[in-house]
Order: C-alpha cells, then structure tokens, then sequence
C-alpha cells in the first residue's frame, strides 16, 4: 500500500488544490500475498471519498481505519480537502467544487496514477457533508461514477430551500448557503439539487442511475432528512441499499458499514 498527499492546478478552482491518495499494493510485486485473493485477479477500482464539514481529508484515514482496506479490496483511495464546500458549485469564482471533484481531480489522478478509465471502476463516497457531496456528484457525473456511498448524509438542501436573508442553521447563514448552492429560490431545481439531478437521469438515460449505498444511525440528528432522501430513492427507483441500525453521527456508527460498504463496492462478500 503506498500513501501520499499531492498538490495540482485546478482550473475549475483556479488555485492549487490538495488532496491525499492511498494506492494498493502491485499484485505482480507480491504474487505470494495477493495470488489467491479474488480482488486482484481484476484491474484496481477507484473511489474517491469525500470527508465531512469541518473537516479535512485525514477525517477518513484518522477515523475511518481504511488503509488496509485498499489493500483487501484492490481500491485506489483519493481523498479531497472539502474546504466546507458541500462539494457543489457554487456562484462564484473558484466555487465550483463539483466540477473540481467529477472533473479536474478525476482526470488527474487517473492520468497520474494510471488509473481505470470506466465508469465501472469509479465509485464516489462520503461522510455527512461528504455524503451530500457523493449523491451530488455521484448524480452530476452519471458517465464518470458508477456507485455511490452516502454515509448520514448531510442531505439539508429541503431546509435551505426559499431561505431568506437572516436565516441561520447550525451550519452557516444565508450567505453561507448562497455562496455554496446559488439562488436558495430555485435550489430544489438547481445542478445542486440531488432530486433534481435524479430527474435528468431518468429523463435521458436512467440505465446510467448510479447504484446507492446509503447508511444512517436511528440516533443521528439527522435521520429524519435521511429518511426524507431514501422515501425519493424508494419513489424513483433509484437502485440502491439502505441501512439503518442503532448508532449517531460518528465513527462508532459508520465503521460499522464502511468495509461493507466497499465491498459492496467492487462487489465482494465478506465475512
């Protein structure tokens, strides 16, 4: 397994970005480890996994116990600084971190680390802010991510919509929002709006909706929303596993479903 933190010119951003990779081992380097594992006898898959708000890319490798994981499941890892971007496009100059996420950090790192090129390698995943994120683009780039792994997210896009100036939540103000989704009026139709992304795909080619694997704590502050996300799953159709159990908004809960998750991913069974 090999681990490294790069830097590289985002156009979209229009700055340097950050982000930290962990790669799996070459099989044809230690053939007595992986040669009967069923994870290497198919080309390595990506996903890219985005951290939470508040945070910064080290939130999944300090909570999150992954790096074996990339050797188990022959998984290329890339993780992003979310920079409290929600990881939408947002108005403004350099706001644009969805394009940053489902197009230059793509493209760069499957350029630079020789990375699989199909839709059925790439995944994209996320915790909280992260999970949003993951639907977000996971939905906005249908031709790029094949599955999705949307850990309690942070799906708050039905409490923001026709907010006004003045309004406050425990994550930011109205300008906060503003500058991350654009026009709160008319967010729910918006290139921010998971709902709305959902409703492209099925207009134009619903053979290429993303598989969703969704998991939230019966305890999380915000179950309800995520419940508000899987009755639009359920409505549209949208191919997906939802997963519920007694847990809130932290590592003790998610762990709990991150290798599952993953396996699901690159579609293993485990133990």
């Amino acid at each position: 397994m090999s681990y490294g933190m790069m830097e590289f010119y985002s156009t979209v951003l229009g700055r340097n970005a950050e982000f930290r990779f962990i790669l799996p081992d070459d099989a044809r380097a230690r053939r007595d480890m992986f040669k009967d594992s069923p994870a290497y006898r198919r080309p390595t898959k990506t996903i890219y996994l985005l951290n939470g708000y508040s945070n910064s890319s080290t939130e999944w490798l300090l909570g999150g116990n992954i790096r074996f994981m990339a050797d188990r499941f022959n998984l290329a890892m890339i993780l992003p600084n979310g920079e409290n971007s929600f990881y939408t496009n947002g108005p403004g100059t350099g706001r644009r971190f969805g394009d940053y996420i489902g197009i230059d950090l793509v493209n760069f790192t499957r350029e630079r680390f020789g990375l699989s090129d199909k839709r059925e390698d790439t995944f994209i995943g996320g915790i909280s802010m992260g999970g949003y994120g993951a639907l977000r683009n996971g939905f906005a780039y249908p031709d790029t991510f094949s599955k999705i792994i949307a850990m309690s997210p942070a799906y708050i896009i039905h409490e923001i919509d026709k907010a006004k100036p003045g309004f406050q939540n425990a994550g930011g103000n109205y300008d906060f929002y503003y500058a991350l989704f654009g026009n709160l009026d008319t967010v729910m139709e918006s290139e921010n709006s998971v709902e709305h992304l959902i409703r492209n795909i099925e207009e134009t080619d619903v053979a290429k909706m993303p598989q969703v694997f969704h998991a939230c704590g019966t305890e999380d502050f915000l179950y309800d929303v995520n419940l508000t996300l899987e009755n639009y799953l359920n409505e549209h159709n949208v191919p997906h596993k939802f997963h519920e159990s007694s847990g809130t908004h932290d590592f003790d809960f998610w762990n709990q479903y991150i290798q599952k998750s993953f396996a699901w991913a690159v579609e293993e069974t485990i133990v």
